[in-house]
């Protein structure tokens, strides 16, 4: 199913069924057969060009990351006037529909309408042009103006013919182009500061508004983009669309339509955003938290304002970082826990009183702008100093890391007592007589090998020195084609090792065991 606007002139001709649009049918009727006097006295010579233009979402700029400074794009706000007698040579808006001339054909008599019956070539676009999406825009060079008007909505009227002198360009095309981008219809007023709401007015503005071409790209005329019976605030679509040309990298002239406190708004925000220097990011997120503020909507100006002033008064991480802290003094002086304050850096008026802050009166005032001063230059009197008695522990926000100084130790404070000698409990011989009876030198004898004599007397063994005394496994020692048998017995034992020649044959010879009566025999024959 085509999704292009219909072209057919049913329901302009049925104005009768609408009393209040009967009139203004009929003036938009008038302007529709003087172009068909017009063209068949004198054939139109000229070229016209549509261009339905596209940027995926994936290519849109990141406005919360620009770092654009708004100041630079060129603002012209004016009270009187209209985009299409005013805006020659400019890019003008037409606050289109998504179906393209809106009801042009029918009983719409507002900006696009009216736009499209003074130029009726436009209404050719109905034919191939399909609904736009969030994404795209038309752009329409070369249109010719044929009509004269007078009034807006039920009041418009047609006033006479219009011979449009704009020149050609070397295709033909008159130097004339519109841009026709749709705002959103929303059914409450306030659903429009939803950030999803603004990104899609940002980006549908700043598709129509940018160019394949850079650099000294003709101004934009707009206005009162999606307002009306779109419910668009003006204040808002405003600055979506400065955002928007500053991107483009285009500047804007702007219509009010009468509107003159709108112009003078817009105007004195737009001065603030210069003086402050304020970016595309800066200015997108404070227009993101006014969804959640329960600020009323004809305040955002003073908005935007206070939550600039306010987001300069937060301490800044990127300076914080590599500062040396000054640690509180641990000395006696400072036990009372009373900071020094520091010394000021804004210098006062004679009359005594200080600026501490920034007021937004300064920017718009009639006076001379007034700007507190960061160096320490001191002023007819000098600046003057902060009392001490003023600054104590409650202006500290750490005071609870603060530990109270304590005077250090002398070598003084310590009592040193005479050296005394510890008196024993018992005499070398009491000590010599409570040891065991058991001689070590004869115990490191037998752990050596070495023999004792025979005259001189053994001491009777321990049990587990008994154990340790028990015969030995058999080693069998293998040198080159021999073996050598060596049967372990005790220390004390004396006795011979023989050594005989293994026979060729797997047989060897084994030691026979001993019994425990032997080695009693043995212990006997010592003694």
């Amino acid at each position: 199913m085509s999704t292009c606007p219909g072209i057919n002139f049913m329901r302009l001709f049925a104005a009768s069924q609408r009393p209040k649009r009967k009139d203004s049918v009929m003036e938009k009727l008038r302007c529709l057969i003087h172009y068909f006097r017009r063209v068949t006295e004198r054939c139109p010579v000229g070229v016209l060009t549509f261009e339905r233009r596209f940027i995926h979402r994936s290519t849109m700029p990141r406005w919360d990351m620009l770092d654009n400074i708004i100041g630079r794009t060129k603002l012209h706000v004016n009270s009187a006037g209209t985009i299409e007698d005013d805006g020659i040579g400019l890019l003008q808006v037409d606050f289109a529909h998504k179906l393209v001339g809106g009801g042009v054909l029918e009983y719409g008599c507002v900006q696009e309408e009216i736009r499209f019956v003074i130029c009726p070539e436009l209404i050719v676009s109905r034919m191939f042009v399909e609904a736009l999406g969030d994404q795209e825009a038309v752009i329409v060079t070369g249109p010719e103006r044929f009509s004269k008007y007078n009034g807006y909505g039920q009041e418009f009227k047609w006033d006479g013919n219009f011979v449009d002198e704009t020149p050609h360009d070397e295709y033909g095309r008159r130097r004339t182009s519109v841009c026709m981008i749709d705002a959103i219809h929303f059914k409450k007023s306030k659903d429009q500061f939803y950030p999803s709401a603004m990104l899609r007015e940002l980006n549908k503005a700043y598709v129509g508004f940018s160019s394949s071409m850079k650099g000294n790209l003709s101004p934009v005329a707009t206005g009162n983009w999606g307002c009306g019976v779109y419910r668009g605030l003006s204040t808002l679509k405003s600055l979506l669309q400065l955002i928007a040309c500053n991107a483009a990298e285009r500047d804007m002239v702007y219509y009010t339509f009468g509107n003159r406190e709108l112009r003078d708004d817009l105007y004195n925000m737009y001065l603030f955003i210069s003086k402050n220097n304020i970016t595309i990011s800066e200015l997108w997120r404070i227009l993101c938290k006014f969804s959640s503020s329960n600020v009323p909507e004809r305040n955002l100006y003073s908005f935007i304002q206070q939550a600039y002033f306010d987001s300069k008064k937060q301490p800044d991480s990127k300076k914080s970082v590599g500062e040396k802290i000054e640690q509180p003094s641990t000395s006696r002086e400072s036990s009372s826990r009373e900071i020094q304050p520091p010394q000021p850096s804004l210098t006062t008026n004679t009359s005594g009183s200080s600026k501490s802050g920034t007021d937004i009166r300064d920017f718009f005032g009639p006076g001379k702008e007034k700007q507190p001063s960061s160096n320490t230059a001191k002023s007819e009197d000098g600046p003057k100093n902060v009392e001490a008695s003023r600054v104590t522990e409650e202006t500290c926000d750490f005071e609870e890391d603060i530990i109270e100084g304590t005077p250090p130790t002398t070598v003084t404070d310590f009592k040193y007592k005479k050296k005394t000698k510890i008196k024993a409990k018992f005499t070398e011989e009491e000590i010599v007589q409570k040891l065991p009876k058991t001689d070590i030198a004869l115990l490191m004898d037998d752990l050596e090998g070495v023999s004792k004599p025979s005259n001189e007397k053994s001491q009777p063994d321990s049990l587990l020195t008994q154990i340790d005394k028990m015969p030995r496994k058999t080693k069998v020692l293998k040198v080159e084609d021999q073996t050598l048998v060596a049967s372990a017995f005790t220390i004390d034992e004396e006795m011979d090792v023989d050594f005989a020649e293994m026979s060729t044959s797997k047989e060897e010879n084994k030691t026979p065991k001993r019994k425990i009566s032997d080695y009693f025999n043995i212990k006997s024959k010592n003694n």
